[in-house]
């Protein structure tokens, strides 16, 4: 698989993330078959932010990491999903590894 048909494969997964939830890095990676630090370079690079919503992505212990348009904005708009963020952290049963 070449770098642009990775990038639209991880892209177009993290799409098919359930309402109401978030995934982390590495549970991405494991489903598309790619490092963890591809998919974080994948992410960084999305410019289409309402499409594939990259902020639903965070790091394994729950913590609310680096986005493109700034945390603030990703805890808002995790906010406006109806996911609490609290201490910059996510609740545990909101982040699924598997889906």
């Amino acid at each position: 698989m070449d770098a642009n048909s990775k990038k639209i494969h991880i892209l177009q997964t993290l799409a098919t993330l359930p309402a109401g939830y978030v995934t982390t890095y590495s549970a991405l990676a494991k489903k598309t078959g790619t490092h963890h630090r591809a998919v974080a370079s994948v992410l960084r690079a999305n410019t289409l932010t309402e499409q594939y919503c990259c902020y639903r992505v965070v790091y394994a212990d729950g913590t609310v990491s680096g986005y493109r348009l700034g945390i603030d904005e990703k805890i808002r708009r995790l906010e406006a999903d109806g996911i609490s963020v609290r201490d910059g952290k996510i609740p545990t049963e909101r982040i699924l590894t598997q889906w």
